[in-house]
C-alpha cells in the first residue's frame, strides 16, 4: 500500500500496486483530509471513495457508487463506512496481526489464495452478530429461515448467544467462518424472498460484499454471486495460539472451496477410510455443538480436512471436538450417517487417537501437495 505522501499520476499502463483479483483496493488514505483514494482498473482514473466532514458527524459515500437519490448519511459508528480495506496479505503476516481493533472489523484479501477475502473482527461477540445466522442459513440447518429474535432464542437455548465479549471463550457458532459467494448470496436472496429483515450487521456485511464486487444486484433486486470468490474470518481478540488454529482452519476452507484440483484429493483421502472411521468423523462434527448438516457432502468433507489438519493432541483437535461433542450429542437424533448414541460414546480413546493421528497426517500432506497455506 501507498502510505499519505506518495504522489501517483494515472496513466493508461499503470498498475495500482497490491491489486490482485476482484477486490476492491485502497492505495492511498490521507489522514489529514480523511480521503481514502482508489483507481478506476478500466481507465486508471483517481475515484474519491469515502470522506468524512470536518464536522465527524456522519461519513459520506461516493456517488461513483451511489445515485443522488441514496441516503448518504450515517452515523460515525457506522464501521464499515470508517474501516480499512488493508490490501493483501500473507497468512503468516496475517496470523500476526495483534494490535486491538476500535472499529468492528477489517478487511484483507489473502494473498496465497486470490479470491479470499478475510474479514478480521474486533472480537467473537461481533463476529457473532454478523456471521452466525449467515451460517446458520448453510451449515447447520439448510435453508431454514429464522426472524432475529427467533435465532437468538435458538442460540440462548444452545448456550451459544453472545452477550459480550470473552476473549478465547467460545460464543456463537464457531471462532471462524468460511462462505462461498454462492452461500452468501442465498442467504441473502432467501431472506428477502421471505421479506424477513436482516440486521444493521447483515446490511452492513452485504454492503461490503458489493463494494468487493462479491455480490451484484440484478434487475429484479436480487443477488448474483461472483465465480471463484469466498469469505473467511476469525478474531484479533484471540490469543496467538488460538488467532494461529483459527485462521490455519479457515484457510483450508478457502483452498478447498477455490482449488478444485485440492477439493478432489480431500475427497480421495476421504473415500480411502473404511466406513466406521468415516462414521467416527461425522459424528464428530454432528453431535459437537455446531451440530454440523454433515449430510451435505461439501461441507462434510471441507470440515474433515479443516478438523484434520489441526494439531491433534488432548485437547485439540478431534479430541476437542470429541470432548464437545460428547456434552451435545443428546440435542440431536441419530441418522444413517453417524454413529448411534450409544455407540458414539463407547468410542474407545486409542482407536480416535490413531484416527486423529492418520488423517492429520494424510490431510495435512495433501494440503501441502498442493500448497495450500498451512502453517501448522
Amino acid at each position: 500500500m501507498l502510505n499519505s505522501t506518495t504522489q501517483i499520476e494515472p496513466q493508461s499502463h499503470f498498475t495500482p500496486p497490491d491489486v490482485l483479483s476482484r477486490f476492491h483496493n485502497i492505495i492511498e488514505y490521507n489522514p489529514n483530509s480523511f480521503e481514502k483514494i482508489a483507481y478506476n482498473p478500466e481507465t486508471f482514473e483517481k475515484i474519491l471513495i469515502l470522506h468524512q466532514k470536518v464536522t465527524g458527524s456522519f461519513w459520506q459515500k461516493s456517488p461513483y457508487f451511489f445515485d443522488e437519490t441514496t441516503d448518504l448519511r450515517a452515523p460515525s459508528s457506522y464501521p464499515y463506512l470508517h474501516e480499512y480495506f488493508l490490501g493483501s496479505i500473507t497468512t503468516r503476516d496475517f496470523i500476526k496481526l495483534s494490535e486491538p481493533l476500535n472499529q468492528d472489523l477489517e478487511l484483507f484479501e489473502l494473498q496465497e489464495i486470490p479470491g479470499t477475502l478475510v474479514i478480521d473482527f474486533r472480537n467473537t461477540q461481533r463476529q457473532s452478530v454478523y456471521m452466525d445466522r449467515i451460517s446458520h442459513f448453510i451449515e447447520v440447518k439448510r435453508g431454514e429461515i429464522y426472524p432475529q429474535w427467533e435465532f437468538e432464542d435458538e442460540l440462548k437455548r444452545r448456550d451459544r448467544f453472545c452477550d459480550d465479549f470473552n476473549g478465547d471463550i467460545g460464543c456463537g457458532l464457531g471462532g471462524g467462518h468460511d462462505l462461498t459467494a454462492k452461500h452468501l448470496a442465498d442467504f441473502f436472496n432467501a431472506y428477502q424472498a421471505n421479506d424477513v429483515s436482516l440486521t444493521f450487521e447483515e446490511t452492513e456485511l452485504r454492503d461490503i460484499l458489493v463494494l468487493n464486487n462479491i455480490l451484484t444486484e440484478d434487475h429484479e433486486g436480487f443477488w448474483i454471486p461472483a465465480d471463484n470468490a469466498v469469505i473467511i474470518t476469525t478474531c484479533r481478540s484471540f490469543s496467538p495460539d488460538i488467532r494461529l488454529l483459527t485462521t490455519q482452519h479457515e484457510v483450508q476452507h478457502a483452498a478447498f472451496f477455490l482449488n478444485p484440483d485440492y477439493a478432489q484429493a480431500v475427497s480421495d483421502v476421504w473415500h480411502s477410510f473404511t466406513e466406521r472411521e468415516q462414521k467416527i468423523l461425522a459424528s464428530l462434527l454432528y453431535y459437537t455443538a455446531t451440530h454440523y448438516d454433515i449430510h451435505d457432502d461439501t461441507l462434510l468433507l471441507n470440515e474433515v480436512a479443516s478438523n484434520s489438519i489441526e494439531p491433534q493432541y488432548e485437547f485439540l483437535g478431534w479430541h476437542k471436538m470429541f470432548i464437545t461433542s460428547k456434552e451435545h450429542f443428546h440435542e440431536v437424533e441419530p441418522t444413517e450417517r453417524v454413529l448411534t448414541h450409544d455407540e458414539f460414546l463407547a468410542i474407545d480413546e486409542k482407536e480416535l487417537a490413531l484416527l486423529a493421528f492418520r488423517s492429520h497426517q494424510f490431510f495435512k500432506s495433501v494440503a501441502l501437495k498442493f500448497n495450500a497455506p498451512i502453517l501448522i
